[in-house]
């Protein structure tokens, strides 16, 4: 697992990431991710828990399966992007 230079946290932000492996949470937080999210295939509800008005942004990397439940964790459905695989 890598961290793309693209979302190292800079200053001012705090960073999410998800994995559906719970042992790879401890390397997320190794590698500068403010907060390390299991994904169950949702993830909005973890991320409100944290952010009860939503992130700013989020960047979606798995694809169709779980992009509904993304926007739901922004602020609204215009910060949400989408890179196919």
């Amino acid at each position: 697992m890598s961290q793309s230079p693209g979302v190292q946290p800079q200053g001012g932000i705090s960073v999410l990431a998800t994995t559906r492996r719970s042992d790879r949470l401890d390397d997320l937080e190794r590698r500068g991710i403010d907060h390390p999210l299991l994904d169950t295939g949702e993830i909005s509800d973890a991320v409100r828990k944290l952010y009860p008005q939503g992130v700013d942004a989020a960047l979606e990397l798995v694809g169709t399966p779980t992009l509904p439940d993304t926007p739901r964790s922004t602020t609204g459905p215009d910060f949400t992007s989408y890179r196919r695989s």
